[in-house]
């Protein structure tokens, strides 16, 4: 918590790079599917991470921003233009 973009997961990643994955996942599925809705779904930290991105936040800040279980959040992501966040924890669209 004291240095979450450098500390690294035993076994696992660091924040930034699940950033840098998920971000680019984003990417791929919006090469792919252009205008098409596509629903995805994970972790808090996924989510914290896609949206601090999209708000030009390091992951620094993620552990400010509050993802609700089971709550909806869109990015919007089409016509190679770069990711915006549409809504943050809708209970259902």
């Amino acid at each position: 918590m004291k240095d979450p973009e450098s500390f690294r997961f035993p076994n696992g990643e660091t924040l930034d790079e699940v950033r840098r994955r998920s971000v680019g996942l984003v990417a791929k599925l919006a090469a792919v599917h252009g205008d098409k809705t596509v629903l995805a779904v994970s972790h808090g930290d996924v989510i914290r991470s896609i949206v601090a991105h999209c708000v030009s936040e390091s992951v620094d800040v993620i552990h400010r921003l509050h993802i609700d279980p089971l709550g909806v959040t869109v990015v919007e992501a089409a016509n190679g233009h770069a990711p915006r966040v549409v809504v943050v924890n809708a209970p259902r669209l």
